[in-house]
């Protein structure tokens, strides 16, 4: 009985929603990349480059888990909609990115942010981005994490053009081992 419930414990604390992940184990974790660059979010698109040593990230994808950290996230201003986050390793067309396309990781829960004993930093699982684009044969040795806002249709049709803001001290990837 008592076996079972740890279990559960276990399974329970290694994710907490859609494409997030909370490192339970932090002997199993190597930081790969860590920068600390504020970002702070608005209508425009920001992106934060990732510098990862492609022997680090072959093996990554093969045995264990990429984790994005955004560390200490701020809301400022509340949107009126949703920060998107992709992963890719061109910005040519930041723009023209949709959550239907492969490079689309999750949506930002800016409400864990502020709710009360919210945590510290922000962990996103890419794993499958990043093995989307080694997939393609291309080398992607820079790769761009972008943070897009999303605005809402409002009730008369048009789209809400609040943004918010939001701010991050800093971001880094760690590699999680299975």
């Amino acid at each position: 009985m008592i076996a079972v419930i740890m279990l559960f414990s276990l399974l329970s604390a290694c994710t907490t929603g859609n494409n997030t992940t909370t490192i339970f184990s932090p002997k199993d974790t190597v930081l790969l990349f860590k920068k600390d660059t504020a970002i702070v979010t608005g209508t425009a698109v920001s992106y934060i480059e990732l510098h990862i040593p492609r022997e680090q990230t072959t093996g990554a994808i093969k045995n264990s888990q990429l984790i994005l950290v955004l560390y200490t996230p701020k809301v400022i201003a509340s949107p009126e909609g949703v920060y998107e986050v992709y992963l890719t390793n061109t910005l040519n067309e930041s723009e023209k990115l949709v959550s239907s396309q492969k490079n689309f990781v999750t949506l930002l829960d800016l409400y864990s942010f502020t709710a009360p004993g919210a945590q510290q930093q922000v962990e996103i699982d890419i794993t499958a981005q990043v093995k989307n684009l080694y997939a393609t044969g291309k080398p992607a040795s820079r790769l761009f994490v972008l943070l897009k806002f999303a605005p809402v249709q409002l009730a008369d049709g048009t789209f809400s053009a609040v943004a918010g803001e939001v701010r991050f001290s800093g971001t880094g990837i760690l590699r999680v081992n299975d």
